[in-house]
């Protein structure tokens, strides 16, 4: 993946069919496509001939205004690409399996199945996604439950913005990041 990225539609979403993502241009993200390689990809920009693809990012958090805010956040990168937005885990779990997307970011606490169940099971599906997940459970024994899964990524919804953002840069680059809060937490046990 590139190690920049860019929501260039943040915020300008409406809630389509199944919770998913649909823009206000009425073109509609996740549904049914194909992954393709970079090369052939619509969002391949170039780079001294060589393509700068954008990371597909899906969000699920049932706070409507979490995942709102999320996208905000996010639009602070470059080749950033939400492909989906949705509010519990199962659709969480259909998305992936349907958008396959480079990063999953997901609510630790959502109907249906929580963010660790969704994430346990979505990497069946899709064994290349990296997984961030956003909490505002705060505990230890949950922390290292997520590490101890393989969770890629782990954020408690107290970070900054600027924290967060970075988090979800790491972990599209191919690392493990964690928020100071998380740290602090393991740290403190």
């Amino acid at each position: 993946p590139a190690e920049r990225f860019d929501v260039s539609r943040a915020g300008q979403s409406q809630r389509g069919a199944f919770g998913s993502q649909q823009w206000s241009n009425g073109e509609h993200h996740g549904q049914g496509e194909e992954k393709q390689s970079p090369d052939d990809r619509p969002d391949a920009k170039f780079n001294f001939g060589r393509p700068l693809v954008k990371s597909r990012i899906l969000i699920a958090d049932d706070h409507a205004f979490v995942s709102w805010g999320l996208a905000k956040a996010l639009s602070a990168l470059e080749n950033v690409d939400i492909v989906s937005t949705v509010s519990n885990g199962i659709e969480a779990i259909v998305e992936i399996r349907k958008t396959r997307p480079d990063c999953a970011i997901l609510d630790y606490n959502m109907p249906g199945a929580n963010g660790l169940e969704v994430f346990l099971e979505s990497k069946r599906w899709s064994p290349e996604t990296r997984f961030v997940l956003l909490t505002g459970s705060v505990s230890a024994s949950l922390v290292k439950a997520l590490i101890d899964a393989g969770i890629h990524g782990v954020a408690l919804k107290d970070g900054t913005e600027s924290e967060i953002a970075e988090i979800v840069r790491q972990v599209c680059a191919g690392k493990f990041a964690m928020g100071a809060s998380a740290r602090t937490l393991l740290k403190a046990d």
